[in-house]
């Protein structure tokens, strides 16, 4: 099979409030344009976006719609009650737990793509959109279990033949229909719920403890964490991902390692290029001529 087109419509969902509606719009940009896929919806759990938010990115999607993609369609998906009440620590927001709920929020979606709000898309994710799940209910790529981690895993998983594989939750490949008819969704939120002061990435966490040898492994390319002593090849083409509490779209200081500096100037044309958050009025064609330059876009 061939990337260039896509037989079903592609589904690309996020989540975020209006704290961070910038890194929304990078991420949709940079993977709507990238793609090439010939109907792609993106869906987006509202968590608080402001109405003009709302009509600037429609704006985005319109402007990052490539050559070969016929139709893109932005929705907007309320999370309703599923997450009164539920607790956050540190620099997480409520909008983390949304993927949870993907498979009630979407619930004629088969399979869809989850992607952060602070990711810069480099890949086409048709390439995602192909991969099979052989059952399992997600895939991701293997992140780092550092020591408080795997206390954390061994904790919950003694005992249980734990693999010892823990998977970063920013980018997804969602078989819905398997987070319906197992309810993993409802089960993730309640371990969040009940577990909260013990999780070090809440969602993230219950995922990996729930689906433990129900996940498969994408290659590293497609969730490259931008953090300085990974050393890693930042330009082969995947996504890009900004961890962390210091975001792309504030950070200030000039980052110490060349790569990070790179991605990051690679982040912020394509932050300019969705035109959507700049202080000053933007010409949106010398934006998209900006990004195609630095992006490589089509």
């Amino acid at each position: 099979m061939t990337y260039e087109t896509c037989p079903e419509p592609l589904v690309i969902a996020c989540a975020a409030d209006d704290a961070y509606a910038p890194g929304l719009a990078v991420t949709l940009y940079s993977a709507v344009a990238n793609c090439t896929a010939e109907t792609v919806v993106c869906a987006v759990v509202d968590m608080g976006l402001s109405d003009r938010t709302v009509k600037r990115l429609h704006t985005v999607v319109a402007t990052a719609r490539s050559p070969h993609t016929a139709t893109v369609e932005l929705l907007f998906l309320s999370s309703g009650t599923y997450l009164q009440g539920t607790q956050v620590y540190r620099h997480f927001a409520k909008a983390a737990y949304a993927r949870l709920l993907l498979g009630r929020l979407l619930p004629d979606v088969k399979k869809c793509i989850y992607l952060d709000c602070d990711l810069l898309v480099t890949g086409n994710v048709v390439e995602l959109q192909a991969v099979d799940l052989g059952g399992n209910a997600l895939a991701a790529v293997e992140g780092r279990a550092g020591p408080k981690v795997r206390d954390l895993m061994n904790r919950f998983l003694e005992g249980t033949g734990w693999s010892r594989k823990y998977f970063n939750s920013g980018v997804l490949i969602m078989d819905l229909e398997r987070f319906r008819s197992n309810d993993i969704g409802e089960q993730a939120v309640a371990f969040c719920e009940n577990h909260a002061s013990h999780l070090l990435f809440p969602d993230q966490d219950a995922l990996n403890v729930l689906l433990s040898d129900a996940w498969i492994a994408l290659d590293s390319r497609w969730n490259m964490i931008v953090k300085h002593g990974r050393n890693r090849d930042l330009s082969v083409p995947g996504v890009l991902h900004f961890v962390g509490a210091k975001k792309p779209w504030k950070v200030a200081r000039r980052p110490k390692d060349l790569e990070i500096e790179i991605a990051i100037a690679r982040y912020r044309d394509a932050l300019f290029a969705s035109a959507i958050f700049a202080k000053h009025k933007v010409i949106v064609l010398s934006a998209i001529f900006a990004t195609q330059r630095v992006l490589d876009l089509p």
